[in-house]
C-alpha cells in the first residue's frame, strides 16, 4: 500500500511528518507532499481519505469535483467535517482511538 499525506501548508505537513515519527514502528511509510503536486493529475488515487478540509475550502464543490477527478475508477472518497472541531465533544474522544490505534497507549 502507498501511503500519501498531502496539504496545501508546508507547515502542516511538517507537524504530520514529524507526528509520525513519534509512533513506533511498525507503522506504513506515509510520502508527504503539497497538494499542488497532484492538481493536474488525473485518477491518481484509489482512496482519498478527507478529515476536516471541506470546512475550509472557499468552494466546496469545486474542490469536492477535484477529488473525484482525482479518484481511479471504482475509486473511494471518504470524507468526515462538521461545521467547527469544538463543537464536536467527542473530538477528543476520537483523537484518543487514532493514538491508541496507533500507538497502543492510552
Amino acid at each position: 500500500i502507498d501511503l500519501m499525506g498531502t496539504d496545501p501548508s508546508a507547515k502542516m505537513l511538517e507537524l504530520a511528518e514529524a507526528r509520525l515519527k513519534q509512533i513506533p514502528d511498525p507503522h506504513p511509510a506515509i510520502r508527504f507532499c503539497s497538494v499542488d503536486q497532484f492538481a493536474n493529475d488525473q485518477k491518481t488515487f484509489d482512496v482519498i481519505l478527507s478529515a476536516l478540509v471541506l470546512i475550509y475550502a472557499p468552494d466546496q464543490g469545486e474542490m469536492l469535483r477535484d477529488f473525484h477527478g482525482q479518484l481511479r475508477d471504482g475509486g473511494l472518497l471518504i470524507t468526515a467535517h462538521w461545521p467547527h472541531p469544538t463543537q464536536v465533544p467527542f473530538l477528543t474522544l476520537l483523537k484518543q482511538i487514532g493514538t491508541f490505534m496507533a500507538t497502543g497507549k492510552r
